[in-house]
């Protein structure tokens, strides 16, 4: 699949790789929020979110951005306050640039990065908990 993701105890991460339809990219992205979601966590922390997009290739249409910040603003509770968008191009920088202002408005702050090394200190060099 062109896109999945990952739920791990401290972090909910996304992989795209290659073109990846738009419906497909807001159903994968919900459910894995909604997982996040339900999965919950009992001592108070919060998932990270890591969104991949070094091997996508598509374009992600500005309507869809939209949808896609708006399925992060709505689960903001359940996600630590950093998170990482991962790309490896210009143009997947831009985009990711407007995602993390759009996700800003819930007081998340997603940084975008192209080193994965420098995304990984960055996400813990400080707090997971929400205050």
């Amino acid at each position: 699949m062109p896109i999945a993701y990952l739920l791990q105890a401290d972090q909910l991460l996304f992989r795209s790789m290659g073109e990846v339809r738009q419906a497909d990219q807001l159903d994968v992205i919900r459910a894995g929020l909604e997982d996040a979601h339900r999965a919950g966590r009992r001592d108070g922390r919060r998932r990270q979110l890591i969104i991949d997009l070094r091997l996508a290739t598509g374009v992600i249409g500005n309507m869809a951005l939209r949808r896609i910040a708006r399925l992060i603003v709505d689960h903001a509770e359940h996600l630590a306050r950093r998170g990482a968008l991962l790309v490896g191009d210009d143009l997947r920088h831009g985009i990711a640039r407007v995602l993390a202002a759009r996700a800003g408005d819930a007081g998340l702050d997603l940084r975008v990065f192209r080193d994965p090394k420098a995304a990984g200190r960055w996400l813990t060099s400080g707090p997971m908990l929400r205050t």
